[in-house]
């Protein structure tokens, strides 16, 4: 073993002073050593010593190659450089450890502030942001050094005062970060009506009691060390980074130290009096809370919290929809079906907020003929329990809308015809006074099909069967057209309806894998007109076929070469990859 002193000129303010640092030379094999500096870090050639040593930032003079060697006049060969910590790279990480410290160190404030006066929410979401951030470089930092001790033997042990704060730091900020985005997405999801699962429940409280002890210590820990290092003059940005991260994330860990339960439970109250809060009369703050308090009877209280989160997200015009609510529960009050569905009605148009849509587009007479009309063609079909009558609202709610549609279609072609035909003579008030039109045009063609959807004993009963067959409704019969011809409304907007017999032919099934390559694949028109053609046993093609698709399913009428149809109902079974088809005659 031999000893090189090295020389560091170490620069102050005003002068530089030459330090000699004592540098341990082991040899450990023919033209081999190894090297120790007063550390005890172990570099295993010369090399590793000059790339990886932890001097402090100056120039320094050294024996070439670390072993004291003569030239030809007998002078000793040195060679002249800077250390490690001169190297930008160097001077990078410590001008990062000192940002991150700054960031942690703001982000706990913003933490502290928001117990005592309202933060916004973009100053949250970007603090949450940023710590997180603070704290994957903490765990990059804590492992390059940790890997650094390693490759130079020096010691990993908790009993080194180092290496403890290196395993603190990286498992605290492993931790901390965990926390921290696991408290942001469940009260996420909280926000925005999710129902959170159990497992998620348990992680995050097991995130957060784990963050607050680990980082609890990091704080004790960090601050003697720092106050050690202070007065050694040895303390680093490093230090003070490693202190700041786990004051972060213990301050953190104490302001939401709550289990996942608590949490969730405080965020969908808070979303739901705010949004109560900004109604804008006490009769919709007055329905807004019955909304609530049934959803939750019905449901249970944190799954009805959720359902209410969800139906809010969803609603444009909050006044608007909660003055049709005040008007709906009247409507329902009038029905005499008051016992039957007041209790959930509230509930389920609250849940149907975009069918509602068409409830708000009619006047309130006609508003409550739609309630009357649901609750007829309900209690007919003997659906009046909740999960039933949502089934059978949103049909004939849709259905009418439907309607009324097509009716607007068939008067924007009349329209075009008569301006064609007509030219400048065209009066416009005189076309709609021959529609028989009065107020606004689409509410107008909604006011016709709920006037005789509720007046006529025949559509109530085709309404029945199409909902029985789980088909759309096209409008009217022969019957029919002559009420709707009584009440002004033009034939060519009316379509025949079909009356369905079964045809006798049996059900047809067949194998066909729905699930591809990990891809849901659905039916394909000729796939349909295969089937269609199987179960009728003539030709099928776009000409004489026409499909109407229902998600996975689909509904086809087929023209015959004798001039008759049949109505087929094909069913997809994804599970058993089969699909079924029932054929129907119309006559």
């Amino acid at each position: 073993m031999s000893i090189i002193i090295l020389c560091l000129e170490v620069v102050g303010k005003e002068s530089s002073d030459v330090l000699p640092i004592a540098i341990f030379r082991v040899p450990n094999g023919p033209n081999r050593s190894s090297f120790i500096d007063s550390n005890s870090r172990v570099y295993k050639d010369w090399d590793d010593f000059l790339e990886n040593n932890v001097l402090p930032e100056c120039r320094y003079c050294f024996p070439r190659h670390g072993i004291y060697q003569a030239d030809g006049e007998g002078f000793v060969l040195v060679d002249f450089g800077k250390t490690p910590a001169s190297e930008v790279s160097s001077k990078v990480l410590t001008v990062m450890d000192v940002a991150n410290a700054g960031v942690c160190l703001g982000t706990t404030a913003i933490s502290i502030a928001s117990l005592f006066v309202p933060v916004a929410g973009p100053f949250i979401a970007t603090s949450v942001v940023a710590g997180s951030t603070a704290g994957m470089y903490g765990v990059f930092r804590s492992s390059k050094t940790m890997v650094d001790r390693t490759q130079h033997n020096q010691s990993i042990e908790l009993t080194d005062s180092e290496a403890r704060s290196c395993w603190i730091s990286l498992v605290g900020n492993v931790i901390g970060t965990a926390s921290m985005g696991a408290t942001t997405a469940l009260t996420r999801m909280a926000q925005t009506g999710q129902v959170v699962g159990r497992t998620t429940r348990i992680a995050t409280t097991v995130l957060n009691i784990g963050s607050l002890v680990i980082n609890g210590l990091g704080v004790i820990h960090g601050a003697f060390m720092l106050h050690s290092k202070y007065n050694e003059g040895e303390l680093t940005a490093l230090d003070v980074y490693q202190f700041s991260a786990s004051v972060l994330f213990f301050t953190h860990s104490v302001v939401n130290m709550k289990t996942a339960d608590t949490i969730i439970r405080e965020t969908q109250n808070d979303v739901i009096q705010k949004y109560e809060a900004n109604l804008r009369s006490n009769r919709h703050r007055k329905m807004f809370s019955k909304v609530a308090r049934n959803t939750q009877k019905d449901m249970g209280a944190e799954e009805g919290r959720a359902k209410v989160i969800r139906s809010l997200r969803r609603i444009e015009n909050k006044d608007d929809f909660f003055a049709g609510l005040v008007r709906s529960d009247e409507d329902f009050q009038k029905t005499g079906s008051k016992e039957k569905f007041t209790s959930l009605h509230l509930t389920i148009l609250f849940e149907m907020v975009d069918v509602y849509k068409i409830l708000m587009s009619v006047d309130k007479k006609l508003h409550l003929r739609l309630v009357e009309a649901a609750v007829r063609l309900s209690e007919i079909l003997g659906r009046t329990n909740e999960s039933n009558f949502v089934k059978v609202f949103n049909f004939v709610l849709r259905k009418v809308y439907n309607i009324a549609s097509q009716m607007e279609e068939k008067y924007q072609e009349d329209l075009q015809w008569s301006k064609c035909e007509k030219g400048s003579d065209f009066d416009q008030d005189e076309f709609d006074r021959n529609y028989k039109i009065s107020g606004k045009r689409f509410d107008h063609f909604c006011s016709v099909v709920l006037e005789q959807s509720v007046s006529e004993p025949l559509i109530l009963n085709s309404l029945k069967e199409a909902f029985r067959l789980g088909r759309d409704f096209n409008y009217g019969t022969d019957n029919v057209k002559d009420k709707m011809e009584d009440s002004s409304i033009p034939q060519s907007a009316v379509e025949t309806e079909k009356v369905l017999q079964y045809s006798g032919n049996g059900t047809f099934t067949k194998a066909r894998p729905f699930w591809v390559n990990g891809s849901l694949k659905t039916l394909s028109e000729d796939e349909i007109f295969d089937i269609v053609q199987e179960v009728t046993g003539f030709l099928v093609d776009a000409t004489n076929c026409f499909i109407d698709f229902e998600g996975m399913h689909a509904n086809a009428t087929a023209k015959s070469p004798d001039g008759g149809a049949t109505y087929v109902i094909i069913r997809c079974n994804v599970e058993e990859d089969t699909v079924t088809a029932q054929p129907y005659a119309v006559d």
